[in-house]
């Protein structure tokens, strides 16, 4: 039996990696783009989906009590971590078609969320979502952002 600890591997990490793995699967020709400094939105040219750490305001989530004991390395509490992801859907068919631009977004919404649930069914809760409205006289597709609150384990081992 070896002494070293096993690898903790972050929720977030874990389901970050599992929809990027299910999109690639399923030949789903949209990027799953991780971190703070992600493009703005003025330079999108197609779809994509960012999933950013914390809320708008930057709140990590809520440490809660530890869940499912008896796991090795032992849960010390439960965070429930939230991570903000935009959903960016285009047309390119229909640019100027508010519609179509709907739609797309509508669809890669509902394909993001049945990967999010294939990783973390029962583990996650979608705590707001909204379309991002700001005013502009041209739009570049459509967009909508969901806060996800992902249980996730803090380990008596780092």
């Amino acid at each position: 039996m070896s002494d070293q600890a096993p690898k903790v591997v972050l929720s977030l990490e874990a389901l970050y990696s599992s929809v990027v793995a299910e999109f690639k699967d399923e030949k789903i020709d949209v990027p799953n783009l991780f971190g703070w400094r992600t493009p703005p939105q003025k330079i999108v040219t197609g779809p994509r989906i960012t999933w950013v750490p914390g809320d708008l305001n930057g709140d990590l989530g809520a440490i809660g009590a530890p869940k499912y004991p008896g796991r090795h390395p032992r849960p010390l509490a439960t965070l429930a971590e939230l991570v903000t992801v935009t959903i960016t859907g285009f047309d390119e068919t229909e640019p100027e078609d508010e519609f179509a631009q709907y739609k797309a977004t509508r669809h890669l919404l509902d394909t993001w969320f049945r990967a999010v649930y294939h990783a973390a069914f029962g583990t996650f809760e979608v705590r707001k979502s909204g379309w991002v409205i700001d005013k502009k006289e041209r739009r570049h597709g459509a967009s909508i952002r969901v806060l996800l609150a992902l249980d996730s384990k803090m380990s008596d081992r780092a």
